[in-house]
């Protein structure tokens, strides 16, 4: 072992600490910008839920309250394309995939719409029909309250999407930590281990010098030995 053979190890060592903690880094980096992207797709989903479940609320109050059979029909319109808008946001909120508290908190929702919505349709149906006798007590009584009831479900999906995000954004935190202190280890291990590979490396180069020079000295000596043979 030389100095040179000897900082060619660390060289390596430390290239290939580098390279495996990078690697790492920017793996745990992706996860993290690929689970903190999804939530926040599946919560602007909700939200996008949420505010047509509103909005439909309100055009059935618009409906009552007009006067022009024009303008209901075009509300109508509108609240039933409504309808086509929250189907589909549901279908890309699977898509995305669903874990199983997910899963539960949207089937509370969709059991709420199959019971609201029949509902909600033959109050529709009143008012474009003109038997409008009873209707804004049925808005005010029971229609506003499964209105709240839906949103509330909603708005709780919405929190459990925060709280799963939250969850997602420390476990990668903690790893990412990890991988940072296990990088901090391996270095000092490296930078330790280059140290006593130098200063054994120093230990045998004194060892072979010391070594040469009893040789040397031991030569000498013979040399003048011999040559005093000689002469004499």
């Amino acid at each position: 072992i030389n100095e040179t053979m000897t900082r060619s190890i660390n060289t390596a060592l430390t290239v290939a600490l580098a390279g495996v903690g990078l690697t790492r880094m920017t793996a745990i980096h992706n996860h993290l910008k690929l689970v903190t992207e999804k939530y926040n797709a599946k919560a602007d989903i909700i939200f996008s839920m949420r505010h047509i479940a509103r909005e439909r609320a309100l055009s059935t109050y618009a409906m009552f309250i007009m006067d022009d059979p024009f303008d209901r029909e075009e509300e109508l319109r509108r609240f039933t394309s409504m309808a086509a808008e929250f189907i589909q946001l549901r279908d890309r909120l699977m898509e995305i995939g669903l874990e199983q508290r997910e899963q539960l908190a949207l089937d509370k929702v969709l059991e709420q719409v199959r019971v609201y919505q029949p509902l909600h349709l033959a109050l529709v149906e009143r008012i474009t029909g003109e038997r409008l006798s009873g209707v804004k007590e049925e808005i005010l009584r029971h229609d506003l309250l499964r209105q709240r009831t839906m949103l509330g479900l909603l708005d709780e999906m919405v929190e459990l999407e925060r709280v799963e995000s939250e969850k997602a954004t420390a476990q990668a935190t903690r790893e990412y930590n990890s991988a940072y202190l296990v990088m901090v280890l391996l270095t000092a291990i490296i930078i330790a281990s280059g140290f006593l590979i130098a200063v054994y490396v120093i230990y045998r180069t004194r060892l072979v010098e010391q070594a040469l020079a009893r040789e040397k000295e031991r030569a000498e000596i013979t040399l003048h030995s011999v040559g005093d043979a000689v002469i004499a």
